[in-house]
């Protein structure tokens, strides 16, 4: 996180810790929906493969396709963007220290 610095001007420093902290939960918020998207695809997975057959099957299985393409999309972008914001920080800290 920026915060405005203590000095005149208008300075931020990087809160490296909090940053790095913040997106560590994100990532733990992001395994956790991963954990629980496997637990149910699981589940999903037994029924629509199953005996069950016919229009009502066929729907259901169209919109099952799509929900897991759509959790797919949102975890991979988090783990991206996490990523993203872990290399600023760390440019952004190197960067200060080296002034």
């Amino acid at each position: 996180m920026a915060v405005p610095g203590g000095g005149s001007g208008d300075v931020l420093y990087l809160q490296y810790a909090g940053v790095i902290g913040s997106a560590k939960d994100i990532d733990d918020a992001n395994t956790a929906i991963k954990t629980a998207f496997d637990r149910l695809k699981a589940e999903g997975d037994e029924v629509i493969d199953g005996s069950w057959i016919g229009t009502a099957a066929d729907k259901l299985d169209e919109g099952w396709q799509q929900w897991q393409q759509g959790i797919h999309k949102i975890v991979n972008a988090l783990d991206h963007e996490t990523g993203l914001v872990v290399k600023a920080a760390t440019a952004l800290k190197h960067a200060s220290e080296s002034l």
